[in-house]
């Protein structure tokens, strides 16, 4: 039952993106917003199982495009140097489950035109002025499916969320293997969650401040694995182990997401592709959810050895995923570097250059 929302968003995350470029994020992601309410509002009429499929399938199918859509809407109105910490401020609120708004005050006219001078100069010609989020260009389409680093990122992507959607859904019951009361069990999960902000804000800061991605990203998968491994093999012998373990576990997932996604932000140029780009890898990241039930079984409670060596496997992907995608930007970098003139002006003749 749980899985059934992944399976909708896995299904509808490309055709979603096409909507949503035609009716625009705003109109799109309102209309979401509004359909879902009434679709939870339907949850409670639910009278049996059949029902209750058919309105998890309607809900997964509209959730789809909020996150996405509100990763695009990120990425076009800040600076690439600011969308790690507002991602990673937007995961925060996800984590601590938590609803946020921001009021935004009316802008003089120059103060409107300073702003939109400001994203037009960091978007450099490769994404083009952010005056429309409605359009949609076929050839940025096909770009990014022939684009081999989109496909590094999604890889990154099912290794990073797998375990945080596999892991998160078994925690309770990992900690119940503590043994001590549920009302103590919850309240050790709350100062576990407030490190993780913690630490998700350090390190996207640190990430943003620097500039860099890629060895942000590695720390956290390298971190992750290291929990993985010691719940593996230590969590049957040590409670105290469980505890910790977890924690590292879930400061490493958490904290590589924002920055990952970010990463795939500032480096897909365009904003079809871009868009294209981010929908795709999320739809790909929600497979994972769907393999909770294979990779954490009941039959393993209360150790799920096998799962942690499962998650540890898919961590260890994005990982390396990690590394073959910085080794191939910084040879397209060099490459650039070295540019003749000839070739620059060739380059710079493309229509709707991207990234390319």
């Amino acid at each position: 039952m749980a899985k059934r929302p992944c399976t909708t968003q896995a299904l509808f995350g490309v055709p979603s993106f096409i909507l949503l470029r035609f009716l625009g994020t705003k109109m799109y992601l309102s209309l979401c917003m509004i359909l879902m309410g009434a679709i939870m509002t339907g949850t409670a009429f639910v009278r049996n199982v059949k029902q209750l499929l058919a309105v998890r399938f309607l809900l997964g199918m509209v959730v789809s495009a909020q996150f996405s859509g509100l990763t695009i809407y990120l990425s076009l109105w800040y600076r690439k140097p600011e969308q790690t910490m507002r991602i990673s401020f937007f995961l925060i609120g996800a984590v601590l489950g938590c609803s946020f708004g921001a009021i935004m005050a009316r802008l003089n006219n120059c103060e409107k035109e300073l702003l939109t001078n400001i994203l037009r100069e960091d978007a450099g010609k490769a994404n083009g002025a952010p005056n429309s989020d409605s359009w949609i260009s076929w050839r940025q389409v096909k770009y990014a499916f022939t684009d081999q680093r989109i496909y590094l990122h999604m890889l990154i992507g099912i290794g990073n969320m797998t375990p945080i959607l596999c892991f998160t859904l078994v925690l309770p019951s990992l900690l119940d293997g503590i043994n001590a009361s549920a009302p103590l069990t919850h309240l050790m999960v709350a100062p576990m969650y407030v490190i993780i902000c913690v630490f998700c804000l350090v390190w996207s800061y640190s990430s943003s401040l620097h500039n860099e991605h890629s060895l942000h990203a590695a720390t956290c998968f390298f971190i992750s694995l290291i929990g993985f491994i010691i719940l593996a093999f230590v969590g049957d012998q040590s409670k105290t182990a469980i505890y910790v373990s977890s924690c590292i576990v879930c400061c490493g997932m958490y904290t590589a997401f924002p920055i990952a996604l970010s990463w795939l932000t500032k480096n897909v140029g365009g904003h079809t592709k871009r868009a294209m780009a981010i929908c795709c890898v999320h739809a790909v990241d929600h497979l994972g959810g769907v393999l909770k039930f294979v990779i954490y079984p009941e039959v393993d409670k209360p150790i799920y050895r096998k799962g942690h060596l499962i998650c540890a496997g898919a961590t260890a992907v994005a990982l390396l995923s990690t590394f073959i995608l910085r080794r191939s930007m910084m040879k397209e970098n060099q490459r650039r570097q070295f540019l003749s003139v000839d070739e620059y002006r060739r380059e710079d003749a493309v229509e709707e250059p991207c990234d390319k």
